[in-house]
């Protein structure tokens, strides 16, 4: 090994020799680099945007500039670009003196390496981003910083500095949407209506075609109709339109009429507002109440006054085809609710003549109905007493039930679910005369709720009464009637019903609970038993009384 060390720059040659042999180094000696001469490095960082202004998915452009205004060499210049989450970096463009760019898409910091910057070196680095899109409504400032470091400064010192810009982005706002409150609504002819608006400006104007008045403005809008029909309400606020509905009708008006005839039950007469009757003679009244108008009558009651009570006795068998409260006797009132248009109202009830009274008195009985929204409307029945006649007739009246299906005495068996059940009526006269147009009529509110007329005999039911031609019921002989019906399938599984029917006597046909569910070979309605049933008479051992004609409902 050889060293050795020269005083003088250029090419040297070192020659090594062994034996016969020799071999050659080079050299080359250089002058070293005088050191640099005193001063600073002085870093100057700028950063624009091509908008101040922008709406949502536009391009902004972005330029960091930086330069070394010292007369020092500025070493290892690194620079960083925070990316604001409003924009989503695109794309960049490096000029200048740059030894790497990276953008890091997890935390959004674009990055750069610049090396060192000789006096009065310029780099810049250019990147585009783009607007998120916020959509409609927005006013938000997206700021956007950019970092610039040095690793040698003044004095050696450490560089740090950044400089911010900002884009705004705006959109105007829309308007919320117009709307018309209520929707829809129902009124009567020249009864006020009232709209309101919301959203829109804030501002309404208001046209109502055929109202008084057509136009208004403001947040609310009152107006009415003289003509039926739909009718439109339309509300502008600046561009935005919206309709109200508006249904006019022809107000209701409820009206009430009454008739009130009375008949000889001993003598077999039909009714009639005027009747003869002898002193022991039993005499049924009949009211009916009609609703004739277009409304419901509110809470309808019935009020009866019995002049010369003392001459009518023993009041009995009160029925009505509607649940009531309260009682006729004595000048009583019963309360009957509400009596919808077309409805009616039977009641009957039975006194009987006093024996005291004297030949030709008359007794006129006034029945009044009235509700809270219609006028009161009365009618009257008359009893004239008569001579007692040498002739008499005396009628007698029966009833029997079979039932077809199980051929046997419908009282005395179980009736099942669709079952046939034929009913016979008889008025037997065991007096000294015929009776002349005598009327069979029968009452089947406790039958009919549970079971379908089938065959009405030749006769025809109104409001669950059942009523036959008049027939002639000779001295010593009888009438018969027969009607038949079907026992309804759709009762309810768990309970027992009583069919309970009254013609002089009174049967009671009982009506067992299935063992198991069959499927129905009459259709599918629901029948009203079921829904008295199954709509809340769920309560053991209940029952519903009525004074003359009954069904229990008892659970098994």
């Amino acid at each position: 090994a050889f060293a050795t060390k020269y005083n003088t720059g250029g090419s040297k040659n070192v020659v090594v020799t062994s034996g016969a042999q020799t071999a050659t180094c080079t050299v080359t000696v250089t002058q070293p680099t005088p050191p640099p001469p005193p001063g600073e490095c002085k870093l100057q960082v700028n950063k624009s945007v091509n908008r101040t202004d922008a709406q949502p998915q536009d391009e902004v452009t972005y330029t960091v500039s930086f330069k070394n205004t010292g007369d020092k060499a500025c070493t290892q210049v690194k620079g960083e670009d925070a990316i604001d989450s409003g924009l989503t970096y695109l794309r960049q463009t490096n000029s200048g003196q740059f030894v790497s760019v990276t953008y890091d898409q997890n935390n959004k910091v674009l990055s750069w390496n610049a090396g060192s910057l000789t006096p009065n070196q310029t780099a810049a680095i250019t990147w585009v981003g783009k607007v998120a899109g916020f959509g409609a409504c927005v006013d938000r400032t997206i700021p956007n910083t950019a970092k610039l470091t040095a690793a040698e400064y003044n004095n050696g010192q450490s560089f740090v500095n950044s400089n911010t810009v900002q884009t705004r982005v705006k959109t105007d706002c829309p308007p919320p949407t117009l709307l018309c409150t209520p929707l829809s609504q129902t009124a009567n002819l020249n009864q006020n209506v009232t709209v309101s608006a919301s959203g829109g400006t804030g501002s309404y104007t208001w046209q109502a075609s055929g109202g008084e008045p057509s136009t208004g403005t403001g947040f609310s809008f009152t107006t009415k109709y003289a003509s039926t029909g739909s009718k439109n309400v339309n509300v502008t606020s600046g561009s935005q339109h919206a309709t109200c509905t508006v249904t006019v009708n022809q107000p209701a008006t409820p009206s009430l009429s009454i008739e009130k005839v009375v008949r000889n039950l001993s003598t077999g007469t039909g009714f009639t507002h005027s009747v003869s009757a002898k002193p022991g003679d039993s005499v049924e009244y009949r009211i009916t109440i009609t609703n004739t108008g277009s409304g419901s009558v509110n809470d309808l009651s019935l009020a009866d006054v019995v002049n010369n009570a003392n001459i009518l006795t023993s009041f009995s068998t009160l029925q009505l085809n509607r649940g009531f409260s309260g009682t006729l006797n004595n000048n009583g009132t019963i309360t009957l609710g509400t009596l919808d248009s077309g409805n009616n109202v039977v009641a009957t009830y039975r006194y009987v003549i006093s024996p005291s009274l004297v030949s030709g008195t008359t007794v006129c009985n006034t029945a009044t109905a009235r509700g809270n929204n219609v006028g009161s409307v009365s009618d009257n029945a008359c009893v004239t007493v008569g001579v007692v006649q040498s002739t008499n007739v005396v009628l007698n009246f029966s009833k029997k039930a079979w039932n077809d299906t199980k051929n046997a005495d419908a009282t005395t068996v179980l009736a099942g679910r669709e079952d046939f059940i034929t009913y016979t009526l008889t008025v037997r006269n065991t007096g000294n005369a015929d009776s002349t147009n005598f009327v069979i009529t029968d009452d089947l509110s406790g039958v009919l709720p549970l079971a379908d007329m089938v065959d009405a005999g030749g006769g025809t039911v109104t409001n669950q009464v059942i009523t036959y031609p008049a027939v002639t019921v000779p001295q010593g002989g009888s009438v018969s009637k027969q009607f038949r019906v079907r026992v309804k399938f759709h009762l309810a599984s768990n309970i027992s019903y009583v069919m309970t029917n009254t013609y002089g006597n009174t049967l009671q046909v009982t009506i067992n609970t299935p063992k198991e569910l069959v499927a129905p070979k009459t259709g599918g309605n629901t029948t009203a038993a079921s829904a008295i049933g199954l709509g809340g008479l769920l309560t053991a051992g209940y029952a519903l009384h009525r004074r003359k004609n009954l069904f229990k409902l008892i659970f098994s």
